[in-house]
């Protein structure tokens, strides 16, 4: 088990290190780049979503807002509920998020070289790792979850995992 963690580790450590030369490629922080991409993929979000999906703290949260609206990358506006002020990338922030997320590239290129059962092998393991760490609660289940066509929305059930997930994340996380 010491070994697959280790290569666990290695693999998150490998995915942190991207991001962080994508990010300070373009002046950023790697939270800065991780809010980033999250405002290219959600389209729009609160403080508070924002602070919630990464684990930190709205007033964390909101001074990396405050200085990605300092350079120009987000800004300001009304959600579908009016009384709620959400941020969204502007049209340099969307520049920054297509270019950071680059960093897949390579990724996509060493996923490529597997075949397609070592694919299906790797997503049905991490689904099962992923909803081993919603069941300790110690993640919510994951916006990639909500549009994979081994989830049952009704359900709220992975049938590649063959295991349910919670519902949590998923009820807060608006349709793509």
């Amino acid at each position: 088990m010491e070994r697959t963690l280790d290569i666990l580790l290695a693999f998150t450590n490998a995915l942190w290190r991207l991001l962080t030369e994508a990010s300070r490629w373009h002046g950023l922080s790697p939270l800065q780049g991780q809010i980033v991409m999250l405002l290219a993929a959600r389209g729009e979000a609160s403080v508070s979503q924002i602070a919630k999906e990464l684990g930190i703290s709205t007033s964390t949260a909101s001074e990396s807002l405050k200085s990605l609206a300092r350079m120009g990358y987000v800004e300001a506006a009304r959600g579908d509920d009016r009384r709620v002020k959400v941020v969204k990338l502007t049209e340099a922030g969307r520049g920054v998020a297509r270019e950071i997320s680059r960093i897949y590239d390579a990724l996509a290129a060493a996923v490529a070289g597997l075949n397609y059962a070592e694919r299906a092998l790797l997503h049905m393991l991490f689904a099962k790792i992923i909803g081993e760490l919603i069941d300790r609660g110690l993640v919510e289940t994951p916006r990639a979850c909500i549009g994979c066509p081994f989830f049952d929305g009704e359900s709220y059930f992975c049938r590649l995992a063959e295991r349910p997930l919670g519902r949590a994340a998923a009820r807060a996380t608006p349709s793509a």
